[in-house]
């Protein structure tokens, strides 16, 4: 006996979500650093994700997420500067 997708899925209403990000490069004496800027969920949607395995107990997804990166590679050998 197996069971269908549809038969342990339980419905979830749609949402419509905005995520933006920008990102810039940038050389510091002879040194490559990446910082970029990121926003999640801008609007502060409220909503299940359909696949979590928490929304049967009520537990919504994250809320506005905003995250700053910086990215500095160690040992950056660029092979195109040849």
């Amino acid at each position: 006996m197996s069971i269908e997708p549809h038969q342990i899925e339980t419905k979830t209403d749609s949402y419509f979500l905005i995520n933006a990000f920008i990102k810039t490069k940038l050389k510091f004496n002879k040194q490559k650093i990446e910082i970029g800027i990121y926003a999640q969920n801008i609007l502060n949607t409220i909503y299940y994700d359909h696949l979590s395995t928490l929304k049967n107990v009520g537990y919504y997804n994250i809320g506005r997420n905003f995250s700053l990166r910086l990215n500095i590679p160690i040992g950056y050998n660029n092979i195109n500067s040849h």
